[in-house]
């Protein structure tokens, strides 16, 4: 990009020896600003350069997803998560949607991630990084590439909290008494903070109050299954055998 023009055109800056185009928050106004400033003969290349944006966006937001679901996964096998740790995985997941070459090495991610969080006092960022995955839950969560694969692992770790959940309550573990605590998908999970509401205020979150049917339950957690009712006696504590334990431990790593 030696040309002072297109820098100027496109919000290039410097970075050590390279211009580099910053990751706009809106690339549709981004787009529209420079073909304002550029002449004809520069859409296309504005064009080519808008393409490359959006694609590296949707690779960084999948990727900020898979650290989500590490992060999770690190918290929800130890026990229930509480709002104060969900609080703090969900400003990790802020932080890494904001990286534009985010590094698949925890230590690199940790340093990356803690400039992110400059506004943050010490003791603040000291509690959100106690979250974050180690390397070895990140290199499980790095194998997934669908949107499949993704939600498998989601399903079965919110059906571990809700078996948690419930528990809590002192209630049973059957699926009418567990499906208010159960997430739809992974955008409901995500808009669900837990925030109290006053009385007499319209919630617009799209978390159902009622959870899922009790059929969907069946379908996606057979209880027949020898893993499934493993991961309810691990919960409940029931009495199970040794081998029923193993394939629970395998479901749930």
């Amino acid at each position: 990009m030696r040309d002072p023009v297109k820098r100027a055109a496109l919000g290039a800056v410097r970075r050590g020896t390279q211009w580099r185009i910053p990751m706009p928050d809106n690339p549709s106004d981004w787009a529209l600003r420079v073909r304002v400033r550029t002449e004809p003969d520069l859409e296309r290349y504005a064009e080519r350069a808008l393409t490359r944006l959006v694609r590296a966006r949707k690779e960084t937001d999948s990727w900020a997803k898979r650290l989500w679901l590490a992060c999770m996964l690190k918290a929800g096998l130890r026990g229930l998560i509480s709002k104060t740790t969900r609080a703090a995985i969900d400003i990790i997941w802020e932080a890494a949607s904001r990286l534009t070459k985010p590094s698949n090495c925890m230590k690199e991610l940790r340093g990356q991630i803690e400039r992110q969080l400059h506004h943050l006092s010490e003791e603040e960022r000291r509690a959100v990084m106690r979250t974050l995955a180690n390397q070895s839950r990140f290199d499980d969560v790095e194998r997934i590439r669908t949107k499949k694969e993704f939600e498998k692992v989601r399903r079965l770790l919110d059906y571990i909290q809700a078996l948690k959940l419930a528990k809590r309550k002192r209630r049973k573990s059957t699926n009418a008494e567990i499906r208010p605590f159960l997430y739809p998908g992974f955008v409901e999970q995500m808009n669900d903070t837990g925030e109290y509401l006053p009385p007499r205020t319209n919630d617009r979150r799209s978390r159902p109050k009622r959870g899922i049917a009790e059929r969907t339950i069946k379908i996606r957690h057979r209880r027949k299954d020898t893993a499934e009712a493993a991961i309810i006696a691990q919960v409940y504590n029931h009495n199970e055998s040794p081998a029923v334990k193993s394939e629970a431990d395998e479901q749930l790593s």
